[in-house]
């Protein structure tokens, strides 16, 4: 009789030991499961975008009709730079007066091309690419006659790429607002070429 009195205390002990176990092991889940529900925001992955040097696009545009859209707006922000550094480094009127028409001309497609990226989900930047950078660059560290000559004649060369970019995107492109800017551009474009020559052949 004592044996077996001796053998259900020990059946007991038993079945509460693995009681415990049990409960410890429920906890351990939800606690896990806590954690992982209360990881805070900054501990969450962000959205992934494209960036770009001088934008961050999630438009539906083709990648060529991207890609004119950001190199006209970096290439219409060095135009602008570019035209206000003329009129302070330059002493030559034909020089100043041609730059300051770039300042108005470009900032005012430069506001339109924006507007339309926008519409187009593309965020512009004020960054420019490196090549229209090295162009600032280069042309602040020039002066006078020096400075007047490299001016016209980056005007004049730069003005022929743009053509030939907006002419290509006017006859390509499938979306309907990027070719209409592009087309209406290209007139500007050629006048300025036409004034750059005009002045680069006054400063040789």
């Amino acid at each position: 009789m004592k044996k077996l009195s001796f053998l259900c205390v020990i059946a007991a002990g038993m079945l509460t030991i693995q009681s415990c176990g049990d409960n410890n092991n429920e906890k351990g889940v939800g606690s896990a499961t806590d954690t992982t529900n209360n990881m805070s925001k900054d501990e969450t992955m962000p959205d992934t975008m494209t960036h770009t040097p001088n934008a961050t696009v999630t438009s539906s545009l083709t990648d060529d009709e991207n890609k004119f859209v950001m190199n006209a707006a970096s290439g219409g922000i060095m135009e602008v730079q570019l035209g206000k550094l003329a009129q302070e480094k330059s002493s030559n009127t034909k020089v100043k007066d041609f730059a300051s028409k770039m300042v108005t001309d470009h900032s005012k497609a430069n506001d339109e091309l924006k507007a339309l990226a926008q519409s187009k989900g593309i965020t512009l930047t004020e960054t420019l690419k490196d090549e229209h950078q090295k162009h600032i660059t280069d042309l602040n560290e020039k002066t006078g006659a020096d400075f007047d000559k490299a001016y016209m004649k980056l005007m004049v060369d730069d003005h022929k790429d743009d053509i030939d970019n907006f002419q290509k995107c006017s006859k390509d492109s499938k979306d309907a607002d990027v070719k209409a800017f592009a087309t209406k551009t290209i007139p500007v474009l050629q006048k300025h070429l036409a004034e750059a020559k005009t002045v680069r052949d006054a400063v040789k």
